[in-house]
């Protein structure tokens, strides 16, 4: 009898949910203290030390595409160097995160705005919860690459993009176009943002009558925009210039990227409907939400332009991420936000639909919330990886060059091999562009290079991705265990 007065009586409360503060600011308080919790004691993804690694070898005077090989534009790695110069050891990988954490905190403020631009303050705590409750954005935000930050900018884009159409003031043109720039600079994948948000000027401008729109202000704005973007990017091309490697840098970033990523036949081992189906099932809500908000705004919202503009970027955007041969959790950073800004209008539609929703609505928020907590708390711990990081960086010397493959890299140490990361995926790619382009076969010369330099220390276990570099079985007999974590050294 207690029992099911507990539970008549909490029902009887959930009304009294959607206008709570003290569950909005406890659930932060909680959200904060179990993500720190998660930064430290987390596995690290493979991305997270490569890129740390790059960004030493940069604080170190290496060139990117020119004394090891990247695919990403460099920004991040020179950006951080100074840190990466000032630490030496594994602690550095949590000081990174606290910043991504930083980051995460500060896209969350704007995701707010963004919000805030439609609905009212009870609406929007409870999608900025909603938005909490998307483990896989809130843990690949927290992840070490230039995802995270590039998406802040696209939602600094965003917000001004919003603000353009309903304010016209050219002011926020100029922020939404210097945004996108500064996103593209950080990783050519805004590129993709960048061009899409310019042809949706170009739709304004064509149909401006049917958004009640004045043609000479939309172009004037369009070319804000425009000359905005184009001011980081071009700061960057002169910095790499100036850096001497702009040839690397373009094969690597641009002509090797198209290749590698839409014709190379390489099995990555993963698909869009595999990394769609995880998020569904940590954050099912977000999906269902989303995608009925989107079928709402394109119903109802049919002459609200900067919200239509956001739907068509989107959706252009999920078709290339599942066109895509690597379709990775982290392309998906982007996209989420929309979702849950079209959530906003789904959730008003079922409030309106039946009385129960505002009593659901936000249970079930609740509960997706508590859903990612249990992941957070039970993620797969980094303490194997670390042990095996300081191991080698305590068994080898500075000098010394490493062949290990991230997420087990010891950051702080030089690479036998140009193909230092997914070298049997990437040396096959390269060998597959130059007997389709011709030219010379970059992974011949850099399998001479690991001959004439041997690894001091290198990993192999029975996973496909350690498996040992191309030739270098030859030389495996000159190796003995070191007894842990998979790790041969040099006799």
């Amino acid at each position: 009898m207690v029992f099911f007065l507990a539970i008549s009586k909490f029902l009887s409360s959930i009304p009294r949910m959607k206008n709570n503060k003290k569950i909005f600011w406890f659930s932060i308080f909680l959200f904060a203290a179990i993500f720190c919790y998660h930064l430290f004691s987390s596995a690290f993804d493979h991305d997270e030390i490569q890129h740390l690694h790059a960004t030493w070898l940069v604080s170190q005077g290496a060139l990117p595409f020119t004394d090891f090989l990247e695919q990403h534009n460099p920004t991040l790695w020179y950006l951080f160097a100074p840190v990466l110069q000032l630490a030496s050891g594994t602690e550095v990988i949590f000081i990174v995160r606290t910043f991504d954490v930083l980051l995460l905190a500060a896209s969350l403020f704007f995701i707010w705005k963004i919000l805030r631009s439609f609905f009212d303050q009870s609406l929007s705590r409870w999608l900025i919860l909603l938005t909490m409750s998307c483990f896989m954005f809130t843990r690949n935000m927290l992840e070490f690459r230039p995802d995270p930050f590039m998406t802040f900018f696209i939602l600094v884009s965003y917000f001004f993009w919003i603000k353009t159409f309903r304010e016209q003031k050219r002011k926020d043109a100029l922020v939404s176009g210097l945004a996108i720039g500064l996103a593209t600079v950080i990783l050519q994948k805004a590129l993709v943002f960048l061009l899409l948000m310019l042809g949706m000027w170009g739709v304004a401008f064509l149909f401006a009558p049917f958004w009640m729109f004045e043609r000479k202000k939309i172009f004037a704005q369009a070319s804000i925009f425009f000359v905005a973007l184009l001011f980081p990017l071009l700061i960057f091309f002169i910095f790499i210039l100036e850096q001497g490697h702009f040839d690397d840098y373009w094969f690597w970033n641009v002509t090797f990227n198209k290749f590698f990523y839409l014709q190379a036949m390489v099995s990555a081992h993963i698909s869009w409907v595999s990394t769609v189906s995880r998020s569904f099932a940590q954050s099912g809500l977000v999906w269902v939400l989303g995608f009925l908000g989107a079928f709402v705004v394109c119903v109802q919202q049919r002459r609200n332009f900067s919200l239509l503009s956001l739907f068509f970027i989107s959706l252009l955007y999920f078709v290339g991420f599942m066109r895509s041969g690597f379709p990775l959790a982290q392309y998906l950073l982007p996209f989420f936000p929309v979702l849950i800004l079209f959530s906003g209008f789904a959730w008003q539609f079922l409030e309106k639909q039946h009385r129960r929703f505002q009593f659901f609505l936000p249970l079930l928020v609740l509960l997706t919330l508590i859903e990612s907590f249990a992941i957070m708390i039970l993620y797969q711990k980094n303490t194997f990886q670390l042990q095996c990081m300081n191991h080698v960086l305590e068994t080898t010397k500075q000098n010394d060059v490493v062949m290990i493959q991230p997420p087990f890299h010891p950051i702080f140490r030089n690479d036998a091999s140009f193909f230092w990361y997914n070298n049997n995926i990437i040396m096959k790619a390269v060998s597959d562009y130059a007997k389709k382009y011709g030219g010379e076969n970059k992974g011949e010369k850099d399998v001479k290079r690991v001959r004439e330099n041997l690894p001091a220390v290198l990993r192999k276990t029975a996973h496909a991705e350690d498996k040992i570099y191309p030739d270098l079985e030859v030389y495996f007999k000159n190796y003995k265990p070191m007894g842990k974590y998979d790790l041969y050294r040099l006799r």
